[in-house]
């Protein structure tokens, strides 16, 4: 029943941004099916992404009882799990709040999300230019 709930809620929030980016879409610069359909393939990874992380905390699952090693199987599993379903829910919100944010610039609730957003889209950045210049 748990992967049911997960990967249901990692559908509604992907349904959840498809939605909002509609809206936002709208409001702003008008609908785009090229970038709405780039939209539906990552959500698909995503969805797809989770579906497998859900495969291996079940297979380790099992494996762990096969081997006597069930705690240890079923923790791994978890937080495989786990955080892939942190993962995908964190970034569908933070792309809601962006949309929410875009499309009612004049709501004290968007300028508030619009300028966290801002940072930490400049923390990634900035992290990301960090790591391409250790490689």
């Amino acid at each position: 029943m748990q992967y049911i709930i997960m990967f249901g809620l990692c559908v509604l929030a992907s349904i959840a941004d498809v939605v909002t980016g509609i809206c936002k879409a709208y409001a702003t610069t008008g609908y785009d099916s090229t970038i709405m359909r780039k939209g539906l393939y990552g959500k698909a990874t995503n969805l797809t992404v989770m579906a497998f992380a859900i495969a291996v905390e079940i297979g380790l699952e099992l494996l762990g009882g096969y081997y006597q090693q069930e705690q240890l199987a079923k923790w791994t599993g978890a937080i495989t799990a786990g955080f892939v379903f942190a993962l995908i829910v964190l970034m569908e919100s933070i792309s809601i709040a962006e949309n929410f944010a875009q499309a009612n610039p004049k709501s004290p609730l968007a300028k508030i999300l619009a300028k966290r957003l801002k940072k930490i889209g400049k923390q990634i950045e900035e992290e990301s230019n960090d790591e391409k210049e250790e490689k």
